[in-house]
């Protein structure tokens, strides 16, 4: 029985997805910098918040993305949700399993993989960047890219994170803005911040392109 609803909701929660992505029409706003990336077949970490994450799930299927998703149960769910979809996972977190989920990044990064990880994960606070993505990119050399999407229409869950679940056939916008570099005599704090203004700003954006 405890087989069955391991599988039972990641596959639910697939279906559901898989609806959204299918009967929604939703624009693609991509960074010219980010094209250029994707040209080159160079790595990079997309960075996006925790609550925008259900359809970017769609959006970015089977791009052998690998996500750094956290070990509890919750993690465990999602992951199998996001193996569903193509991508891998490196299980770990801020508070817990930290250590040996930046190290397994940092090599796939080295491999020329394509990275994503929440900032504001696993527990907030809500769209703040914490310091981890800032510094595997200066450890990696790979450049963060902002990552985010809106939705007309959604539901927004009461959780810690305000998480977004859009309706059916609905009107969306993706969008990436600029990479983001972080040198080896690049200040981290500034860097935190760089990256936080530009996460919000490009949600803000594409809350107000959905709404027109």
């Amino acid at each position: 029985m405890k087989f069955i609803n391991e599988q039972f909701v990641p596959f639910v929660v697939w279906l559901v997805i898989n609806i959204i992505g299918k009967t929604s029409v939703v624009r693609n706003i991509e960074h010219k910098d980010v094209k250029v990336l994707k040209e080159k077949k160079k790595s990079f970490i997309y960075a996006l918040w925790h609550n925008r994450l259900l359809y970017l799930t769609y959006s970015h299927r089977y791009q052998n993305i690998n996500v750094m998703v956290s070990q509890s149960k919750d993690g465990e769910d999602v992951s199998r949700v996001l193996h569903r979809f193509g991508f891998k996972t490196v299980r770990g977190s801020s508070t817990r399993g930290g250590r040996r989920a930046f190290i397994e990044i940092l090599r796939k990064l080295g491999e020329n993989k394509i990275a994503a990880i929440t900032p504001d994960g696993p527990r907030g606070p809500i769209n703040k960047v914490q310091s981890g993505v800032i510094y595997l990119a200066q450890r990696s050399g790979c450049p963060i890219v902002p990552l985010t999407y809106g939705m007309k229409r959604k539901k927004m869950l009461s959780s810690w994170d305000k998480f977004i679940v859009p309706f059916p056939f609905n009107k969306g916008v993706v969008i990436t803005g600029a990479p983001i570099y972080v040198g080896i005599d690049d200040n981290l704090e500034e860097k935190t911040y760089e990256l936080e203004k530009s996460m919000n700003r490009i949600t803000e954006e594409a809350d107000v392109l959905v709404r027109k």
